[in-house]
Order: C-alpha cells, then structure tokens, then sequence
C-alpha cells in the first residue's frame, strides 16, 4: 500500500516535471533571440566599461551593433576605450560617463 503511494507521488512528480521544462525546452532550442531588431536603437548601460569584464562585455556588444553607455572612473581609460569601440564598429554611438 505505501509503495503504491509513493508511486503514484513520484509519476505526479515527474509530470509536474516534464510539463515545466517541456516548454521551457522548447523555447529555449526554437529559435535563437534577434536582440537587434528587439532591442535595436537603445542603448546599454554598462559599469566599469574602461577595464575588465567590464570592457570585454562593451566590446562584444559594440560587435554586436548596439549604442553604449559606459561608466568608469578615469576618464582617460574611458575614453581611449571609446576609441576602440568605434573601431571595432563604427556606426556605434558610444556616450562615455
């Protein structure tokens, strides 16, 4: 009797399961997202954008074709990335703060 009790909780359980990461799966492996024409035009904010992961991440998103907004605190290190923003995509609007 108790074995079938746990049974029949562990077939609920594992339906509750599938029918989560079913969907989710599904999504997930569908299609992949097209950031640009969602989120194109905008701007990313992003700290710390004149060293670091900070700067690797501006780079990426510059590749990318998004604006940026940089923060950072010497100017000068901030600025020189800019310029190196602009060199890997040149129709990249960067507004360094």
């Amino acid at each position: 009797m108790l074995t079938e009790i746990f049974i029949v909780l562990g077939v609920i359980f594992l339906l509750s399961l599938l029918g989560y990461l079913i969907p989710q799966l599904i999504v997930q492996f569908s299609k992949p997202l097209d950031l640009q024409n969602r989120y194109g035009g905008g701007f990313v904010f992003i700290t710390g954008g004149n060293s670091g992961i900070g700067e690797a991440f501006a780079k990426k998103v510059a590749a990318l074709g998004f604006n940026l907004a940089i923060l950072g605190q010497n100017e000068e290190r901030l600025n020189k990335t800019a310029l190196t923003l602009h060199e890997i995509n040149s129709q990249v609007r960067v507004i360094t703060i």
